[in-house]
């Protein structure tokens, strides 16, 4: 499959119809505009892990452990 194939079938799955299209334009080519895209993604995910981390009993009860 290529990269615009694995798009639209990821985008149809989450049932969306259509493509999901990354196109250049004048001032950004298709890599910059998925650069930014996962920029945007990427920090919501970070939190949410941080977050999950943060409160899971595993980590924090290895954390009490004395070394």
């Amino acid at each position: 499959m290529s990269p615009q194939e694995r798009l639209d079938a990821i985008f149809q799955a989450a049932g969306n119809t259509g493509q999901f299209i990354i196109q250049p334009s004048a001032t950004e080519t298709a890599a910059q505009k998925i650069r930014n895209i996962f920029d945007v993604l990427i920090e919501d995910y970070e939190i949410t892990l941080s977050n999950r981390i943060g409160t899971s009993t595993l980590v924090n009860d290895y954390s009490n452990v004395s070394g």
